[in-house]
């Protein structure tokens, strides 16, 4: 499975590994999850809101790829995270782009909402 081929774009390996890279160095310093396999969506959120005011694009970017590591994690059978985790992490992905993360920032009783899948 090529993972990195976000969309079949032809994204390289080197490329995103570097986003993910970005991300992750981050990640594991503001996560209590010490893991690669399993996301806090609500650090996600933080950490993807700021990339997105730096460098729009390069949000963007980082988001596709860590959309397409966290699908492979899912399918491989390499996830570690809860089944809503996951869809939690992969509702923020969505949002970055539509660059609408306020949308899931509206305080909900069980956690986030989740952005609209439809």
């Amino acid at each position: 499975m090529r993972w990195y081929d976000v969309q079949g774009q032809g994204t390289d390996i080197r490329i995103a590994m570097a986003h993910l890279s970005v991300f992750y160095c981050v990640y594991m310093k503001a996560s209590s999850i010490k893991t690669v396999t399993a996301m806090e969506p609500q650090v996600m959120i933080r950490i993807l809101g700021i990339l997105l005011s730096l460098n729009r694009q390069q949000a963007i970017r980082i988001a596709r790829s860590l959309h397409g590591f966290l699908r492979f994690l899912r399918e491989s059978g390499r996830w570690s995270g809860s089944p809503f985790s996951y869809l939690e992490a992969q509702s923020v992905l969505q949002a970055v782009g539509e660059y609408n993360l306020s949308s899931l920032l509206a305080p909900q009783r069980d956690g986030l909402a989740l952005a609209n899948r439809d």
